[in-house]
């Protein structure tokens, strides 16, 4: 018994099995051929042994990239997917984004509108579509908007839960040798359920995870996942001989603003000072929140000894713009620093406001004579503030 591959006379393919035995017709010996189409049969065989290895994917995956990439191992194993993509509705409902995007000529993209795409009428109704070249060019000719290259040959099926589609999974060929047929549109979708419960459950875990070691307001990483990080790059950092910095900001009197403006608006000016700190830094570099008011920076591979210093003196001028938020304009101190520079500035700050509130005129004698560099204004506006607790805008 062996297996062939025969094109039919519509120009399809059909893999076939063949038995063969000798025979004798009349007094000649002769060959009796038996030929049955297994190509349902191969295909049913495929797309089991293709679910078997993406639900192996999805108990073994770390990642949603990782399992979109054994996904793709498992769709290529069905029909040629050298150009495969998984396209995602994003929070917004209008545009897709693209997890997974290999394609032979059209380069990856971060986002496209919905509008712009075949993706669109999969969506809508729910159903696969198989399209050709010809009709790819007619409804451009239209000006029918099409998203990247015409290729010969697209497929895409929805990602589909509870009767909502969520994404889109898509082949297409560029090759004039390779179309796609109805059986491939049909196996695809068959699979895609698959494939759509296994991402389902890949984006929760990713998730959960995220949850657990980022902050929830922010976004940025929490306290254990930066000392995770930390604990790796000092081992790198002493394996390397290579320096590594840390900075520690905090937010003095966050407390007040909290207070007296509502956690609303101290929520928000968390949120926008972690955005301006993340601008201040390289993509190496690692910005986190440990708690309340105290955000930490680790740099990795400094440029130069002075590379701290030149970063808590960039976001001290960052700090400086005012924040407006729900119209109000938070005032508040911020400090930049390691942490024995933080445990110096504390002190300074209670003692500061004791001498503020009980001896005045010691603290002006103080700057007189050189021991506090202090601008007068500054000194006037502390002392009127530091009775009141009200935020304070020096930047320390």
């Amino acid at each position: 018994m062996r297996e062939y591959v025969l094109r039919r006379a519509d120009g399809t393919r059909a893999l076939v099995e063949v038995f063969g035995r000798r025979v004798a017709f009349g007094d000649r010996p002769a060959v009796q051929s038996v030929i049955r189409d297994i190509t349902e049969r191969r295909r049913s065989e495929r797309s089991q042994a293709a679910i078997y290895s993406i639900a192996d994917a999805s108990a073994r995956a770390s990642s949603l990239s990782d399992l979109l990439e054994s996904v793709h191992t498992a769709v290529g194993e069905l029909m040629d997917a050298r150009n495969f993509i998984v396209a995602l509705v994003d929070a917004s409902g209008e545009n897709l984004t693209f997890p997974y995007y290999r394609d032979e000529v059209d380069p990856p993209v971060a986002s496209v509108p919905i509008k712009d795409t075949f993706c669109r009428r999969v969506l809508e109704e729910g159903r696969p579509l198989l399209v050709d070249r010809a009709q790819i060019d007619a409804w451009r000719d239209q000006g029918r908007p099409v998203f990247g290259p015409s290729a010969e040959s697209w497929i895409g099926v929805p990602l589909m839960l509870r009767e909502s589609s969520f994404g889109v999974l898509i082949v297409q060929s560029y090759r004039e040798e390779i179309k796609y047929s109805e059986a491939d549109r049909d196996l695809l979708n068959y699979v895609s359920h698959h494939i759509a419960e296994a991402i389902d459950r890949q984006r929760k875990e990713d998730q959960i995870e995220h949850m657990a070691f980022h902050d929830g307001l922010t976004g940025l990483p929490n306290r254990l996942l930066f000392e995770d990080r930390l604990t790796n790059a000092l081992a790198q950092a002493e394996r390397r001989h290579a320096p590594l910095c840390i900075l520690f900001v905090d937010l003095d009197r966050f407390k007040v603003i909290n207070d007296s403006l509502g956690h609303d608006v101290g929520d928000s000016l968390l949120e926008h000072v972690a955005v301006r700190l993340r601008s201040c830094v390289r993509g190496n570099d690692v910005v986190a929140r440990l708690g309340g008011d105290e955000f930490v920076i680790m740099l990795r591979d400094p440029a130069s000894r002075d590379a701290a210093t030149t970063l808590a003196q960039r976001i001290t001028v960052l700090m400086r713009h005012a924040f407006t938020i729900a119209g109000l304009i938070p005032l508040f101190a911020i400090a930049v620093g390691d942490p024995q520079a933080f445990r110096g500035f504390r002190e300074f700050r209670e003692r500061f406001a004791w001498f503020a509130q009980n001896r005045p005129e010691l603290l002006g004698q103080a700057v007189s004579n050189g021991c506090v560099r202090m601008t007068n204004d500054t000194i006037t506006k502390m002392a009127e503030l530091a009775p009141l607790g009200t935020p304070v805008t020096i930047v320390a």
